[in-house]
Formats: C-alpha cells, sequence, structure tokens
C-alpha cells in the first residue's frame, strides 16, 4: 500500500477535515472519561487516606513540640505550597489523558469512515475504489484484502462486462 504524503501520527490525510477528529464523539469520549473518573477515585482515595494518616501525625506532633503554633504555620505554609502545584499537574494530566485517547481512538474509528466510503462505492459498481489508510491507523490488513477483493470485482467486471 503506498504511502500518503505528509501522513505521521498527527498529520491529516489531505482529504480529511480537521472538524473528523471527533467521528464518533460517543466513543472517542468515553475512553478518557472513563480513565479520568478512575483516576479521580483513586487519588480522593489516597487523598482520604493521607489526610487521615498525616492529620493523625500532626495531631501526635503538635502535642510534642514546644512552640505548636510555629509548627501549625509551617505546616500549613507546606501544605498550601504542595497543593498548587498538585492542581496544575491534576489538570495537566486530566488533559494529556484527553488528547491521547482522542488521537488513539480517532486511529482506531477513524478508518471507518473510509471503509464506509468504499463500501458504499462498491454497492454503486465502482469497482476501482480502494481504501487509503494513513500509517498507524487500525486495519490496515483488512483495508488491503478490501482493496484486493475490490481488485478481484473488478477484473471480474472487465472480463465479462454485461453479467454484472
Amino acid at each position: 500500500m503506498a504511502k500518503a504524503p505528509g501522513s505521521g501520527f498527527f498529520t491529516l490525510n489531505p482529504r480529511r477535515k480537521p472538524t473528523n477528529l471527533l467521528l464518533e464523539p460517543a466513543i472517542q469520549l468515553k475512553l478518557p472519561l472513563y480513565l479520568v473518573i478512575l483516576t479521580l477515585s483513586f487519588a480522593a482515595l489516597l487523598a482520604v487516606h493521607s489526610w487521615v494518616t498525616y492529620g493523625r501525625i500532626f495531631e501526635v506532633a503538635i502535642q510534642e513540640t514546644q512552640h505548636p503554633e510555629y509548627f501549625r504555620r509551617v505546616v500549613e505554609a507546606q501544605s498550601s505550597d504542595f497543593l498548587v502545584p498538585l492542581a496544575a499537574l491534576a489538570v495537566g494530566y486530566v488533559i494529556a489523558v484527553f488528547v491521547i485517547c482522542i488521537a488513539y481512538a480517532h486511529r482506531l474509528v477513524g478508518p471507518m469512515v473510509p471503509f464506509r466510503r468504499h463500501i458504499e462505492a462498491l454497492k454503486n459498481g465502482d469497482y476501482a475504489s480502494r481504501i487509503h489508510l494513513r500509517d498507524g491507523d487500525a486495519f490496515r490488513d483488512i483495508a488491503g484484502d478490501l482493496n484486493e477483493l475490490a481488485g478481484i470485482l473488478e477484473r471480474r467486471e472487465k472480463e465479462a462486462p454485461g453479467e454484472a
């Protein structure tokens, strides 16, 4: 199968529009949503566990120190210095999950558009139609098989033009 010019992981085939990035939103958005929900659930459980554990340690440390108010201010300052970068990392993580999942889901769902066009062309008797997928798209072997089938049908039509 010939490689389309400019085909790479994040480049678009000239026949495909950027608006097609979300071909099947119900399918393409499920995976990132599931991953984000799972991650947030894990993070919430970890936060609750950490809050309880460090809260107990903090209470013991407050009771044992000579300067409880100073110790409390230091811990509060460290906590706020920790939470801001953590929140930024969490937002970055969610964005990265969505981008990666949509990109990979597009590689799985994207080939359905050329498959549908090809099948419609075959149904209309256009046996010269071929499927052209990008590098990295799923189902390249099936596309090759369908192209081979179209070639066989095209040859049969040329050999017996009135019998199709």
